[in-house]
C-alpha cells in the first residue's frame, strides 16, 4: 500500500468524524430551543418597608416625678470645695470628703518620713470647686521603704526633763518620729522637754509620731511705769498705783515739811516694773507735837500749919 492510499484513508475518516460531530451538535441545539421555559418570578423584598420595633407604652411622668428629677439635676450641678486632708489619717480623710459629698479613692505607698497610715498626697487640690460625687485621690503612707505591713512595737522612752537634743535623738533610735511643740513654762528651764502626748513606757506603734513640748523659758511680762504719786495725797496715790497693777506698801513717819496725810516718799520711783510689783510709800503724819515741860513742886515746910505732922498721944 502507497503513501497515497493511507493519506487518503485519513483523510476519509476525518471527514466522516467531523460530520458526525456537527451533524449531533445541531440536533441537540434543536432540542434545546424547542423546550418551553417557563419564566421564574423571584419577589425581592422591599427595602423601603422595613420592620417595626414593638410599641410599648410609657406611663404618663407625675409631678412627683418631675420634682424628683428636678432635685437629682439640682444635687448633680452642687460645687462643693475640696478639704486639705494632707497630715489627716487615713480615717479622717476619708470622714472629710465624705461629708463634702466627694467619694475617697485610696493609694498606698511606701514614702520615707510620713508615719504609716497618715496622707502624703492628694489630687485634685485644696479649695479647689468640684460638682459633688467627684473623686478625690489620695496617698496613703505604708511606712518607709522595706518596711513590713506587720506592726512592730517599741516601748516609749522617757524624755521629760532632757533637753531638746536629747530628747529627739533617742526617740529616732527608739523607731520613733518627733514632732515638736513648744511653749513658755516659769518651771522647766529653756529648751528642755515639758512633756510629751505619749506617757513613757506605753507601747506604741514603731514608726509612729511623738509630740514633746519644749520650754520657752518663763513667758514674758509686759512692763509697766511706777507713777510718781509724791505729794499727793494717800488715797490718791494707792488709787493711782493700785489702777497700774502694782501693790502698795504703806509707813508713816513725821515731818516738819509735808503735810499730814501726803506721800513724803517712794520705792521704787518711776521706773518700768513688772506687774504685781511691791511700791513702798512713806505717809507723812505731820510735825512732831513738843513734850509740855511740868515745874517741879516744891518740898512741904515742916513748919507749915496746914501739915498736921505727927500726931502726939496724951
Amino acid at each position: 500500500m502507497g503513501k497515497k492510499s493511507i493519506a487518503v484513508i485519513v483523510f476519509i475518516v476525518v471527514t466522516i468524524g467531523f460530520l458526525y460531530g456537527f451533524v449531533t451538535y445541531n440536533r441537540q441545539l434543536r432540542e434545546m430551543l424547542d423546550k418551553e421555559i417557563s419564566p421564574q418570578v423571584v419577589v425581592m423584598p422591599d427595602e423601603t418597608e422595613k420592620p417595626q420595633p414593638p410599641v410599648t407604652e410609657t406611663p404618663p411622668i407625675s409631678e412627683q416625678d418631675t420634682e424628683e428629677t428636678e432635685e437629682e439635676e439640682e444635687e448633680t450641678s452642687e460645687l462643693v470645695v475640696i478639704p486639705y486632708i494632707i497630715g489627716l489619717h487615713k480615717e479622717d480623710a476619708v470622714k472629710a470628703l465624705e461629708d463634702r459629698n466627694l467619694v475617697p479613692e485610696i493609694h498606698l505607698e511606701y514614702v520615707e518620713g510620713v508615719e504609716k497610715e497618715y496622707v502624703f498626697y492628694q489630687r485634685p487640690p485644696r479649695n479647689q470647686e468640684v460638682p459633688a460625687g467627684t473623686t478625690v485621690s489620695f496617698s496613703v503612707s505604708r511606712g518607709p521603704y522595706g518596711s513590713s505591713d506587720t506592726e512592730t512595737k517599741v516601748m516609749m522612752p522617757i524624755v521629760m526633763g532632757k533637753t531638746r537634743a536629747q530628747a529627739e535623738k533617742v526617740l529616732v533610735e527608739t523607731g520613733l518620729l518627733v514632732k515638736i511643740r513648744e511653749s513658755y513654762s516659769s518651771e522647766v528651764v529653756k529648751g528642755n522637754v515639758i512633756s510629751s502626748d505619749t506617757a513613757a513606757g506605753k507601747e506604741v506603734r514603731k514608726g509612729s509620731t511623738v509630740i514633746i513640748t519644749v520650754s520657752l523659758g518663763k513667758e514674758p511680762v509686759e512692763k509697766v511705769m511706777v507713777p510718781d504719786v509724791t505729794g499727793r495725797a494717800r488715797s490718791e496715790a494707792v488709787s493711782l498705783l493700785e489702777s497700774a497693777g502694782l501693790t502698795v506698801r504703806i509707813t508713816e513717819a513725821y515731818s516738819d515739811t509735808v503735810p499730814e496725810g501726803m506721800v513724803m516718799a517712794q520705792n521704787p520711783g518711776a521706773v518700768l516694773v513688772e506687774p504685781g510689783t511691791t511700791v513702798n510709800l512713806t505717809i507723812s503724819k505731820g510735825k512732831e507735837s513738843e513734850p509740855d515741860l511740868e515745874e517741879p513742886e516744891e518740898p512741904a515746910d515742916p513748919a507749915d500749919p496746914e501739915d498736921p505732922g505727927t500726931p502726939i498721944n496724951g
